[in-house]
């Protein structure tokens, strides 16, 4: 699995391949050049993409291909992104249980709550060496 951070007009060269797979994820085909996009490949093909809004610090369409998911994929895109965007949001679906599954496994936490979506901030927990333990920062 080989990871590519892309922005710009580096975006138009992946154009048709994350049209392809945001259609199969979520039925959109829009591919921002003013977002940051994190692209994960396996041989030539693309399994899977994450886009970053850097102005509001906030994950976009965050897609691995169907045959390729549970390998792994959505993991490595998100330490990607949290690697660069420590305090990154993102919005997910309230009925979406595997994915928020994944990021509270990936240290997310749920700030907002309406009717049909969850607002969550990426809030790794810290070591409290004073009283040695492990501290939820929200």
């Amino acid at each position: 699995m080989r990871v590519f951070v892309i922005l710009g007009e580096e975006v138009l060269k992946f154009e048709e391949p994350l049209i392809r797979l945001l259609r199969a994820c979520f039925g959109a085909n829009d591919v921002s050049q003013e977002y940051l996009w994190f692209v994960v490949t396996e041989g030539r093909e693309l399994v899977g993409c994450a886009s970053v809004d850097i102005e509001e610090n906030r994950l976009w369409n965050l897609c691995v291909v169907k045959h390729h998911r549970r390998r792994g994929v959505a993991r490595v895109l998100l330490r990607e992104v949290v690697k660069r965007f420590p305090r990154i949001k993102l919005y997910v679906e309230r009925g979406n249980t595997d994915a928020r599954r994944l990021y509270s496994r990936m240290h997310f936490i749920e700030t907002e709550k309406t009717d049909w979506m969850v607002d969550m901030v990426h809030a790794p927990p810290i070591y409290n060496f004073y009283e040695q333990s492990v501290v939820q920062i929200a």
